[in-house]
């Protein structure tokens, strides 16, 4: 059935906590990011399965529209997922070789299909969303130093990339 939820939530992505053996880090990072930044909430399960306990997941809450209007004015905002190198998966820490510095909102060119094996498309309501995220990394990218603070606070929020930054 697809229209079954609990507590408002239709979607769990349960994690096992492989390498980290407290099982802790995804959830202390989130509960954290989520005093500045948004993030995806985050809990623990126990897992049961036909009466079979397999034990305790977390739990992260999926990025969807209900996520965006939890935190944004507009719930049919444009998300994307920048792709790792190896695997074609966005990865966290990855070491500087993520998506081969391409998909770290550098300016790749007018040409939006540039950008396509580096950034996927996950959600959008608009026409043509290839447009506002190239347009993004050109501001970005290119736009003079002395220009910086004002043209940046008009297509992103300074403060939150900040916070976002910090605690990356």
């Amino acid at each position: 059935m697809t229209d079954q939820e609990i507590y408002g939530y239709a979607t769990f992505n349960l994690s096992c906590g492989y390498e980290d053996p407290f099982r802790l880090r995804e959830f202390l990072y989130l509960l954290y990011n989520r005093k500045h930044i948004p993030a995806a909430k985050a809990n623990f399960v126990v897992l049961v399965i036909n009466g079979s306990s397999w034990g305790i997941y977390t739990n992260v809450q999926q990025l969807d529209k209900q996520h965006a209007r939890e935190w944004f004015r507009d719930a049919d905002a444009t998300r994307w997922r920048a792709e790792g190198v190896s695997s074609g998966i966005g990865q966290p820490g990855g070491g500087g070789s993520f998506g081969a510095g391409k998909s770290s909102l550098n300016y790749l060119g007018d040409d939006t299909t540039t950008y396509k094996q580096y950034y996927t498309l996950k959600n959008s309501y608009k026409k043509d969303p290839w447009n506002d995220l190239v347009k993004a990394c050109k501001v970005l990218n290119t736009v003079d130093r002395s220009m910086l603070v004002g043209t940046h606070a008009k297509i992103m929020d300074v403060d939150g990339v900040l916070w976002f930054l910090a605690h990356e």
